[in-house]
């Protein structure tokens, strides 16, 4: 399992460990909205699987997926870091109107939403 916070480089390396050790990839953001009533189950699916890289933390599912790791990488890098790679992303989605990742084009209002990756790296970044 990958985690840190947004811009940290998770789904990067998730990528790359899916590539090198042929594990399925799955990302959480995939699974469903946080709180639906599908998403619970197919946290719990995943975590049932005996081989598998999640990129993403399992919000709401943390008993399911923590119990079923074997392996838990947390990226935590300085915050002038991290901030540098979501301003860069989120500039790179929203000129090109093309979502990376979780991350899809919503234009500047968005940025009022306390979940949005830019407010959410600068909360949580060191």
């Amino acid at each position: 399992m990958v985690i840190g916070c947004a811009g940290s480089g998770k789904s990067t390396l998730a990528r790359q460990l899916a590539g090198r050790t042929g594990l399925p990839l799955v990302e959480r953001d995939g699974l469903g909205v946080k709180g639906s009533p599908g998403y619970l189950p197919a946290v719990a699916d995943i975590a049932a699987r005996p081989r598998w890289i999640l990129d993403g933390a399992p919000y709401y599912a943390d008993e399911l997926v923590y119990a079923a790791a074997d392996t838990v990488v947390f990226l935590d890098y300085p915050k002038a870091v991290v901030l540098w790679r979501v301003l860069r992303q989120t500039a790179k989605v929203e000129l090109l109107r093309r979502p990376a990742v979780a991350h899809k084009p919503q234009g500047p209002s968005a940025l009022r939403d306390p979940e949005h990756p830019i407010r959410w790296a600068w909360t949580l970044a060191r």
